[in-house]
């Protein structure tokens, strides 16, 4: 393998870790690393939403790499307009999850299942994956000739996307170690996390459809 090979795979480790903070990425996971409860499991969210992520962009960038084609550009209309609608949804969640723990006079964890949130982890990056599979696809056919280094420059891209929404996901879990000193703060990252993540899920729909 070539110097220049490896310096656009090395760029493409760092494209990742970068990706992961796009706006529609961190705002939707941090809806569901505000209920993980620490920064552990926030953060092992993260890493189930960047192998979701990253299986997408396979299950789809390889063929179309192979085939030398894009997303035909209605099918990646919908892609992108599917990612707003699941930030609405996670919005709507986390805010009522988190009113309804405020409501709630017993008190109790704010806490939900790990195994649940970490699919639904997975789950949010597989549309997010599924959604940006055109651009990277485009990027990688103008970079790399070959296919099995296409094919490995996203896996790099991938490896990339887990590792920064890892360490996004335990900077937002760690208000959340100390539950016991910081419930009101841990209600108001919640709900704000919801309203953000629902505003921000209108506001795409609306910027794709006019665009």
């Amino acid at each position: 393998m070539s110097f220049e090979v490896l310096s656009v795979l090395g760029v493409g480790l760092l494209l990742g870790f970068r990706h992961s903070f796009d706006p529609d990425h961190f705002i939707a996971v941090s809806t569901i690393a505000t209920r993980t409860g620490n920064a552990l499991k926030s953060a092992v969210s993260g890493i189930f939403w960047g192998s979701g992520h990253t299986l997408m962009l396979l299950m789809i960038g390889m063929p179309l790499v192979m085939m030398k084609t894009a997303v035909p550009p209605r099918l990646e209309l919908i892609m992108e307009c599917t990612v707003g609608v699941m930030l609405i949804v996670l919005g709507w969640t986390s805010i009522r999850t988190f009113r309804k723990q405020t409501e709630d006079k017993r008190g109790g964890s704010f806490e939900k299942p790990a195994q649940q949130l970490n699919l639904q982890s997975f789950f949010v990056g597989m549309v997010h994956g599924m959604a940006g599979s055109g651009a990277l696809v485009l990027l990688t056919m103008s970079t790399l000739k070959d296919w099995t280094e296409a094919v490995l420059y996203i896996l790099v891209f991938g490896c990339g996307t887990v590792g920064g929404m890892a360490f996004f996901a335990l900077v937002i879990g760690l208000p959340f170690t100390f539950a016991g000193r910081f419930d009101r703060l841990r209600r108001t990252l919640g709900i704000g996390a919801g309203v953000a993540s629902l505003l921000f899920g209108i506001f795409y729909i609306q910027d794709i459809l006019l665009s």
